[in-house]
Protein backbone atom coordinates (compact mmCIF):
# COMPACT_ATOMS: atom_id res chain seq x y z
CA UNK A 1 0.00 0.00 0.00
CA UNK A 2 2.77 2.74 0.44
CA UNK A 3 4.46 1.66 -2.97
CA UNK A 4 0.91 2.35 -4.49
CA UNK A 5 0.93 5.32 -2.26
CA UNK A 6 3.81 6.58 -3.19
CA UNK A 7 3.32 6.37 -6.50
CA UNK A 8 0.05 7.62 -6.63
CA UNK A 9 1.71 11.24 -5.58
CA UNK A 10 3.79 11.36 -8.16
CA UNK A 11 1.48 11.24 -10.75
CA UNK A 12 -0.55 14.14 -12.26
CA UNK A 13 -4.49 13.74 -11.72
CA UNK A 14 -6.39 12.83 -14.93
CA UNK A 15 -3.83 10.83 -16.82
CA UNK A 16 -4.28 7.22 -17.14
CA UNK A 17 -1.54 5.70 -15.19
CA UNK A 18 -3.30 7.80 -12.25
CA UNK A 19 -6.78 6.42 -12.83
CA UNK A 20 -5.09 3.10 -12.87
CA UNK A 21 -2.80 3.30 -9.73
CA UNK A 22 -5.96 5.12 -7.85
CA UNK A 23 -7.79 2.02 -9.12
CA UNK A 24 -5.54 -0.81 -7.34
CA UNK A 25 -5.42 1.54 -4.42
CA UNK A 26 -9.25 1.54 -4.01
CA UNK A 27 -9.62 -1.96 -4.83
CA UNK A 28 -7.00 -2.92 -1.91
CA UNK A 29 -8.85 -0.49 0.56
CA UNK A 30 -12.28 -1.31 -0.43
CA UNK A 31 -12.58 -4.43 1.61
CA UNK A 32 -11.23 -2.88 4.51
CA UNK A 33 -13.68 -0.08 4.56
CA UNK A 34 -16.67 -2.66 4.19
CA UNK A 35 -15.74 -5.05 6.52
CA UNK A 36 -14.97 -2.29 9.26
CA UNK A 37 -18.37 -0.23 8.53
CA UNK A 38 -20.47 -4.28 8.19
CA UNK A 39 -18.89 -5.70 11.04
CA UNK A 40 -16.34 -4.09 13.07
CA UNK A 41 -18.42 -1.01 13.73
CA UNK A 42 -21.72 -2.19 14.42
CA UNK A 43 -19.81 -4.59 17.09
CA UNK A 44 -18.44 -1.65 19.11
CA UNK A 45 -21.89 -0.11 19.08
CA UNK A 46 -23.82 -3.59 20.36
CA UNK A 47 -20.64 -3.30 22.88
CA UNK A 48 -20.65 0.11 24.25
CA UNK A 49 -24.22 1.59 23.65
CA UNK A 50 -25.14 4.36 21.80
CA UNK A 51 -24.13 6.77 23.72
CA UNK A 52 -20.45 5.71 24.14
CA UNK A 53 -20.88 5.14 20.25
CA UNK A 54 -21.82 9.13 19.42
CA UNK A 55 -19.06 10.18 21.67
CA UNK A 56 -16.55 8.39 19.77
CA UNK A 57 -17.90 9.08 16.61
CA UNK A 58 -17.24 12.96 17.60
CA UNK A 59 -13.87 12.34 19.25
CA UNK A 60 -13.03 10.09 15.64
CA UNK A 61 -14.15 13.53 13.72
CA UNK A 62 -11.27 15.61 16.19
CA UNK A 63 -8.77 13.47 15.30
CA UNK A 64 -8.96 13.47 11.67
CA UNK A 65 -8.03 17.34 11.61
CA UNK A 66 -5.06 15.92 12.89
CA UNK A 67 -4.42 13.13 10.11
CA UNK A 68 -2.03 14.24 7.32
CA UNK A 69 -3.71 14.27 3.52
CA UNK A 70 -0.16 14.32 2.28
CA UNK A 71 3.06 13.87 3.00
CA UNK A 72 4.44 15.70 5.62
CA UNK A 73 7.61 15.81 8.03
CA UNK A 74 8.48 12.14 9.79
CA UNK A 75 7.66 14.05 13.47
CA UNK A 76 4.08 15.62 12.30
CA UNK A 77 3.47 11.76 10.95
CA UNK A 78 4.78 10.00 13.67
CA UNK A 79 2.26 12.41 16.03
CA UNK A 80 -0.73 11.89 13.85
CA UNK A 81 -0.21 8.49 13.66
CA UNK A 82 0.27 8.04 17.84
CA UNK A 83 -2.71 10.69 18.64
CA UNK A 84 -5.17 8.74 15.85
CA UNK A 85 -4.42 5.31 17.86
CA UNK A 86 -5.43 6.68 21.18
CA UNK A 87 -8.69 6.57 19.79
CA UNK A 88 -8.36 3.30 16.65
CA UNK A 89 -11.49 1.47 17.40
CA UNK A 90 -10.09 -1.78 16.79
CA UNK A 91 -8.37 -2.02 19.92
CA UNK A 92 -11.10 -0.61 21.46
CA UNK A 93 -13.06 -3.20 20.27
CA UNK A 94 -10.61 -6.16 20.93
CA UNK A 95 -10.96 -4.99 24.77
CA UNK A 96 -14.57 -4.71 24.81
CA UNK A 97 -14.51 -8.04 23.25
CA UNK A 98 -12.12 -9.50 26.35
CA UNK A 99 -14.03 -7.19 28.83
CA UNK A 100 -17.49 -6.64 28.02
CA UNK A 101 -18.42 -4.20 30.66
CA UNK A 102 -19.64 -0.84 29.39
CA UNK A 103 -18.15 0.82 32.36
CA UNK A 104 -14.41 0.64 31.72
CA UNK A 105 -14.16 3.29 29.37
CA UNK A 106 -13.54 6.85 31.18
CA UNK A 107 -14.46 9.60 29.66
Amino acid sequence: MKILLSKLEKLSPGTAEHLAVLTDVMDHLRPHNDSEEHTDLPMLEKAIGAEESEKAAKSFSRTKMFAPTRSVSSFVAVFAIFYSRLFDPVPILMLLINRPSKHWLVS
